[in-house]
């Protein structure tokens, strides 16, 4: 039959109470007091099944022996977490995957999870894979063939546990969690696409994901869908607030689609940590809370390929939208930000100078009343176009240390402050580079060009349109950015 994960867990347990008792126990002291320390489980000692020990009759024959793992105890990148009966379970690292791992010791899958780092452990957080997922590593329970019957309920694809299959789905669908699932393959939502963002494509062509709960994490949740692997476009099922306990930590190749419902995010927001090909858009982050570096997005460790679109930001502790670390290829259009002090630092410091390949386009934003950085550039390059600055405290668009921006066809609205484009910011030791054309200046606005020559061409790198910065420009971007009902 297949063995579930938790009988797994049950034997283990089964192991270390034994251990842990009896007349010669060497977790017990003469005094009774028990050496915890001594007792232990390692992470990478190999359990057994029964007693090391002679018997006193010599007969070892009704003994049930422990599988030989030894193949996979002696791989280089593989972990033996346990072994039993007709049983092995471990970790691969090298991207082998269960089939070939149990194969190596003579076994067949029988369940795939992921693992959790560090540990030689399964993550029950997460849902249960199938044995052929591809991943770098993962988590392996492996069976003797004669030991396994197949499990297809409820299943019409997929691994059956046992090596075998519970069926294929036509050309074009994928199996999700014994389902087959039709990628998602259309969306006009990509006509507004435009930038250096220009290569995302989110997860356009991958499964369907539905949120339909507003949890923190577990099935049905946004976290859940968006830190899957694979390629998912994420829709939600219902509006509402969600409250985050810490970040979603991002995984590549999603779309996060708040379109037709509205979603309020409060307390934390998205960590988009070396990953590339993110959509994210009509998503309202509404307040974070007062935990150090907390931003509502952050796209960083090289991350690429992101594109940031009809979005609502205010008040969270830290920045609104943060781009470090040589992240780049990046676009932000159609989005609000309000109530807020640090709004979007692009390069966070003077000694990150993988931030020169920082690429950023910023179009159809809507500056309202916040105080500055809009952005703040260190290195790298920021393409602003028909924003509305509308009120801003300290300053509008700050390019600093070595950074270049090029302000076209923007509204800069001044209100008692005038500095509208400002090419140093604070402690920063050395100029950016500014070139200003078509911006309008409201209320005695100031720019200050620095050496416009210099600074690069985007229609080198991409084909735009940029509308005639005027009343008729504030207005559509007073009525469409930000979250929007669509």
């Amino acid at each position: 039959m297949r063995i579930p994960l938790g009988s797994v867990f049950l034997f283990l347990l089964f192991i270390f109470v034994t251990t842990c008792r009896g007349e010669l126990d060497p977790c017990v002291d003469a005094g009774g007091a028990e050496a915890l320390s001594q007792c232990e489980p390692q992470v990478n000692e190999v359990l057994t099944v029964g007693d090391d020990d002679d018997d006193d009759d010599g007969d070892d024959d009704d003994e049930p022996e422990s599988a030989d793992c030894s193949a996979i105890s002696e791989h280089d990148s593989w972990s033996l977490c346990a072994s039993g009966p007709g049983m092995c379970v471990g970790v691969f690292e090298d991207g082998a995957g269960c089939v070939e791992f149990c194969a190596a010791a003579g076994m067949i899958c029988s369940e795939a999870w992921e693992n959790m780092d560090g540990v030689c452990a399964a993550d029950l957080s997460r849902p249960e894979l199938n044995c052929s997922t591809g991943h770098f590593s993962d988590y392996c329970v492996c069976v003797d063939p004669g030991d396994c019957t197949p499990a297809c309920e409820n299943k019409s694809c997929g691994d059956d546990g046992c090596g075998g299959s519970c069926g294929a789905c036509d050309v074009g669908a994928s199996c999700v969690s014994g389902a087959c699932e039709l990628p998602y393959n259309s969306s006009s939502l990509f006509d507004a696409l435009v930038g250096y963002g220009q290569g995302t494509t989110g997860g356009l062509g991958g499964s369907l994901c539905t949120v339909t709960n507003l949890n923190d994490a577990g099935s049905g949740s946004l976290r859940a869908c968006a830190e899957a692997s694979g390629k998912k476009w994420i829709q939600f099922a219902l509006s509402g607030d969600l409250y985050l306990n810490s970040d979603i930590q991002m995984k590549s190749n999603k779309t996060i689609d708040g379109r037709d419902q509205k979603i309020r995010i409060f307390n934390k927001g998205l960590n988009i940590s070396n990953r590339s090909n993110i959509l994210v858009t009509n998503l309202i982050f509404k307040k974070g809370d007062s935990s150090d570096d907390n931003d509502a997005i952050r796209v960083r460790n090289g991350s690429q390929d992101v594109w940031i679109h009809h979005c609502s930001f205010s008040n969270y502790h830290d920045g609104l939208v943060d781009i470090k670390e040589g992240s780049t290829d990046i676009t932000v259009s159609w989005s609000k930000f309000s109530n807020h002090d640090k709004v979007m630092l692009i390069g966070a410091s003077v000694n990150d100078t993988m931030d020169e390949d920082i690429r950023v386009t910023l179009h159809h934003n809507w500056f309202k009343g916040t105080k500055q950085r809009h952005p703040r550039l260190r290195f790298g390059r920021v393409h602003a176009f028909n924003n509305y600055y509308d009120s801003w405290g300290d300053y509008g668009l700050g390019c600093s240390y070595k950074g270049q921006c090029f302000s076209e066809n923007n509204v800069y609205e001044a209100g008692s402050n005038k500095k509208a484009v400002v090419h140093r910011v604070g402690s920063d030791s050395q100029n950016g580079k500014v070139r200003s054309e078509g911006d309008w200046r409201l209320n005695w606005a100031m720019i200050d060009e620095k050496d416009p020559g210099s600074v690069f061409d985007p229609a080198q790198d991409y084909t735009y349109n940029a509308e005639n910065a005027d009343n008729t420009l504030i207005q559509n971007i007073e009525a469409h950015a930000g979250w929007e009902n669509d």
